[in-house]
């Protein structure tokens, strides 16, 4: 079995309180996610093994990838057999994207139908939950998501016709840890720099209205993340206002219209091991 895992874009995302949880503390957010079907994808290839075995460019040791979590997660419900996972990374790691919590979303939702363990959505989610904040999205197969809580709520997305975009999207050689762009934050927060948003800036506006406000107004790990990582503020300036932040970076998109069906995709990544760190145009 082989599966496409996409990556995904905040089109905006608001840090609205933090929710404390045995003896964690998490923080609550407004976000609306967009899948990216145009471009760059990881691919998952999974065989029956006689042991378990984990391939992959995780940036981490494979007991710790969102892919094995995802599979111990759902042995708690069904004796799925031991596999053989290979996954061919191409979403760049740190980067904003996704990337390894589409993988564990994907390959959540690709079990749980091939093993008939007919877990609904709801449990889904709150599975992918337990694996990380953006995972629940990637189970639910919506183009387009409303994202709250700690990216548990998904509500779908209506999109209108004159918001029926395509979009490119920009990734330079920087990775962004994003623990350390939440300690930012929370640095900054406490330094009265900034502050919580209000909920429901932005959920009612269509995408087109979005794109009307700049980034740092649409992303609040904008300025952490360009705090931790200085050249992110020159590379926005140089790509140009239409250019906004996707999570904790360090990837830019930005809208293309009108969407061109017979056009071959628009949406472009450099990933951020490539040893070519001059800044390219667009």
């Amino acid at each position: 079995m082989t599966l496409k895992a996409y990556p995904k874009i905040n089109l905006y995302l608001k840090l609205v309180g933090i929710q404390h949880n045995n003896h964690h503390s998490y923080h609550l957010l407004e976000s609306r996610f967009g899948l990216i079907t145009s471009g760059v994808y990881d691919e998952i290839f999974i065989s029956e093994s006689s042991h378990d075995s984990i391939k992959g460019d995780f940036g981490c040791d494979w007991q710790k990838s969102s892919v094995f979590q995802a599979l111990v997660a759902l042995r708690k419900f069904y004796p799925i057999p031991p596999l053989r996972i290979e996954v061919q990374k191409r979403i760049p790691i740190g980067a904003g994207l996704g990337g390894g919590s589409s993988d564990a979303g994907v390959l959540l939702s690709a079990l749980n139908q091939k093993f008939s363990i007919n877990l609904n959505q709801a449990k889904l989610a709150q599975i992918a939950k337990s694996i990380g904040a953006d995972v629940a999205f990637f189970t639910q197969g919506h183009r387009f998501a409303e994202v709250r809580g700690i990216g548990e709520i998904i509500e779908p997305k209506q999109i209108l016709d004159s918001d029926m975009t395509d979009f490119e999207i920009f990734t330079p050689p920087i990775f962004c840890d994003t623990k350390q762009v939440y300690q930012c934050y929370i640095q900054m927060r406490q330094n009265k720099q900034i502050q919580f948003s209000a909920k429901n800036l932005f959920a009612n506006l269509d995408n087109q209205t979005l794109f009307t406000h700049n980034c740092a107004d649409l992303n609040d790990l904008f300025l952490p993340a360009s705090t931790l990582y200085p050249q992110l503020l020159n590379i926005k300036k140089d790509l140009g206002d239409e250019w906004f932040f996707s999570g904790s970076g360090s990837s830019f998109f930005r809208p293309v219209r009108p969407i061109n069906k017979s056009a071959k995709p628009t949406s472009f990544t450099e990933s951020i091991d490539s040893t070519n760190t001059a800044q390219k145009r667009i």
